[in-house]
């Protein structure tokens, strides 16, 4: 087994409780983390009994893609099962892909858009939040979409502005001791921090355009020290670089100049790069960047390309070892609570452009 491909088997522990979610756990080893983070519960069995890491990983919950129909304020019992499963994982820091509102929809009023945003703080930040589980974040195209018409304006822009509202509102979701902001000059579109010593990068990739400033400002962020020295260097956007998901085989849904950026952030050291929007996992690599499209934990799941693997509602476990720039992942189907294997997703994938996308080894 390589060095890069160290996953860990969960089991689930415990009988089905209140939310209809088993209760278990996915812990890492009790020795101290890359920040001396304090020892959580161990209810894990290593994939081969003499596998162990430098030391124990911080772990990351991460979803994506929570809305539901245009406009709705409910949530699918998966997305709450998610919460419910992140808050018994007891995660370092949470990172979402996008999606957190059903916005996008013209006619929308703010009065709408707020009753949304209310419904996510009920939902999923406020328990989070209540637990002392950071929670960071890229929008997506339900969210604040970048998309703009002829004339250059945001074609939605009152969902634009309810986001920024509700997240400049909402300080409170990131609040933790180990999260140092870098830049927030553009929050919360585009931002990055330090939590210990994982660099982390969000920008708006929220339609397939990506700004020309939001780019110069990943690249100048990527080649500071602070981050060439991290441990771990992270980028959050919602479209992915490569086409993977049926229905979502087209050039609107995958970032433009897919090619270039996906050189660009290897060149820049990014160790992984987390997307959302097609609805459906798969877990790739390019040279030494990791690239996991997240599946959705709301409405709309899609099958990959190739395979005959089932659409569905997924939560993936991110560990980020003590070895630079390496993680461990675990991805969970939540209408069943049980890890997918890594074997279960195709070897590889080729969209609509020719392009190729290996998965994880």
């Amino acid at each position: 087994m390589s060095n890069r491909r160290q996953f860990l088997t969960r089991f689930i522990v415990g009988s089905l409780g209140a939310t209809g979610l088993g209760s278990f756990f996915l812990s890492g080893k009790d020795k101290p983390s890359i920040a001396q983070s304090s020892p959580k519960e161990s209810h894990i069995l290593s994939e081969t009994p003499d596998q162990t890491f430098e030391g124990s990983p911080i772990r990351i919950a991460t979803l994506s893609d929570l809305n539901g129909p245009y406009g709705t304020t409910a949530y699918r019992k998966e997305v709450r099962q998610g919460i419910a499963h992140i808050l018994q994982g007891k995660p370092d820091l949470v990172l979402c892909g996008g999606d957190m509102i059903a916005g996008q929809k013209r006619g929308l009023t703010r009065q709408q858009l707020e009753a949304m945003w209310a419904s996510f703080d009920r939902v999923v930040a406020a328990p989070l939040r209540q637990a002392n589980i950071p929670f960071l974040f890229t929008f997506g195209n339900h969210d604040a979409s970048n998309s703009r018409d002829r004339q250059g304006n945001f074609n939605f822009a009152s969902d634009r502005q309810a986001a920024a509202d509700y997240w400049n509102a909402h300080s409170a979701n990131h609040a933790s001791p180990r999260l140092t902001w870098l830049n927030t000059s553009q929050y919360p579109f585009f931002w990055s921090a330090k939590f210990d010593d994982i660099f982390l990068l969000s920008w708006d990739a929220s339609g397939f355009r990506l700004q020309g400033e939001h780019q110069k400002l990943a690249w100048e962020a990527l080649k500071s020290p602070i981050a060439q020295q991290a441990s771990h260097r992270i980028m959050l956007g919602h479209l992915p670089l490569f086409a993977v998901a049926k229905g979502r085989n087209t050039a609107g849904a995958i970032l433009a100049n897919s090619q270039y950026l996906l050189t660009e952030l290897q060149r820049h050291k990014v160790d992984l790069y987390i997307s959302g929007h097609h609805h459906a996992y798969f877990l790739g690599r390019s040279q030494n960047l990791d690239l996991l499209h997240l599946g959705n934990a709301g409405d709309g799941s899609r099958s990959l390309l190739v395979g005959d693997r089932p659409a569905g509602q997924t939560l993936t476990w991110v560990d980020a070892i003590n070895n630079p720039g390496q993680f461990s992942y675990t991805t969970i189907d939540l209408k069943t609570g049980q890890a997918i294997p890594l074997e279960a997703v195709p070897g590889q994938i080729t969209g609509f452009d020719g392009r190729t996308i290996s998965r994880y080894s």
